[in-house]
């Protein structure tokens, strides 16, 4: 399986998103003991080498090399899965036919439709793509690639077409289209305005179709949030939060397929807490997994991250070096030491209502635990790791 971007090449907060991105294929690739290659600064190199000719950079050319590259993996792969940036997985339990494939002739498996009798119109989408490895499939990118940079360098930009728009011409021609499937029956992805409303947690003692949410079956392979700008960050501010609200609920809902043997659900999709199941069981129906005391430690362990307590607090003054200190260390200057996750000052002896609650027990009064001040302010700030 292929994954077209590393979380490290977005910016800022796309990060966080194209991690979740990864995070549901990596589950995907886990579930079906597949390879998995994320393409990142390596592959470019790679697919630059992959006869990208006469300068040609574009994504589409880039995308084509890289699988015309993968070619060549040792051991050889029997097909290749393709999935862009702006999926998540939403259906981990979808299955590729790959042996009903392969039985009848087919190389190619994409999203498309075509026109009515008598119209050489088709439209393909790949986002999703499943390439049979061989010399078929090596001929159809080279052919491809070669298209790719005629439209490169009649644009004016520079930018040529995409990958879905060169497939599309290319399987007019009957060598190529006679083992191409355009597969409709099982849903490959759709958008994720269509999806989210079917999203619901599941029940945990039921399978993760009931409870209101749709049959597993009827859910696409991924949910597509193109367009959101997701890695960017440039879609407007009201439809980004939309589209990031989507995207958690998508994500922990396909979290849920890997909790589930671990006796753990999200119980709210779009919120990362983990509760433990009631029955335990991993929700196929077989048993098996860590059950009801899995999920508990699981729980309990993700619940303590929010409350972890520094070994080693730093007293300062004002213009005292401090905030290179702190900037140095969170950095990473040394690998033994992790600053916390919060503001930088705890503000103990400045503010009174923390200094109150005291760094010691006193007199065994309710509330007054050892470091309490700091307890709380791990409770407000989330992780506070140990120095």
């Amino acid at each position: 399986m292929v994954v077209s971007q590393a979380p490290g090449q977005c910016r800022s907060r796309g990060t966080y998103f194209a991690t979740k991105a990864a995070q549901t294929k990596l589950q995907l690739a886990q579930r079906h003991g597949w390879r998995l290659w994320i393409a990142g600064d390596e592959s470019e190199g790679i697919a630059s080498s992959a006869a990208v000719a006469a300068g040609n950079d574009t994504a589409a050319a880039s995308q084509l090399g890289l699988l015309l590259a993968l070619h060549d993996a040792r051991p050889p792969p029997r097909w290749l899965l393709w999935l862009d940036s702006e999926l998540l997985v939403t259906n981990p339990r979808a299955e590729l036919p790959l042996a009903e494939y392969e039985a009848g002739g087919t190389q190619l498996v994409l999203w498309g439709e075509e026109g009515g009798s008598g119209s050489d119109r088709l439209v393909v989408d790949a986002a999703v793509l499943a390439l049979r490895v061989g010399t078929w499939s090596a001929a159809l990118l080279a052919a491809a690639l070669d298209l790719a940079t005629e439209s490169a360098a009649r644009s004016r930009h520079h930018t040529g077409r995409s990958v879905s728009a060169l497939l599309a011409e290319l399987l007019r021609a009957p060598r190529w289209r006679q083992h191409t499937r355009l597969e409709r029956e099982r849903p490959l992805f759709a958008h994720w305005r269509s999806v989210a409303p079917l999203l619901a947690p599941p029940d945990a003692r039921t399978s993760l179709s009931a409870s209101g949410a749709a049959p597993v079956a009827s859910l696409p392979l991924a949910t597509s949030f193109r367009g959101c700008g997701l890695c960017a960050a440039t879609a407007p501010p009201a439809s980004l939060a939309a589209c990031r609200a989507a995207l958690m609920r998508t994500f922990t809902y396909t979290s849920n397929f890997a909790l589930r043997p671990l006796g753990a659900r999200h119980a709210v999709l779009g919120s990362t807490h983990v509760r433990p199941t009631k029955g335990g069981g991993d929700g196929d129906g077989g048993g098996g997994g860590e059950g009801e005391r899995g999920g508990e430690w699981l729980s309990e362990h993700r619940d303590s991250l929010g409350q972890c307590l520094a070994s080693l607090v730093v007293v300062g003054s004002q213009r005292s070096g401090l905030a290179s200190l702190h900037g140095a260390l969170k950095r990473g200057w040394d690998r033994r030491v992790r600053v916390h996750a919060g503001e930088r000052e705890q503000h103990f002896f400045s503010m009174d209502n923390r200094f109150r609650l005291g760094p010691l027990p006193r007199g065994g009064k309710s509330g007054h635990r050892p470091h309490a001040w700091m307890r709380a302010s791990a409770r407000r700030h989330g992780r506070t790791a140990a120095a």
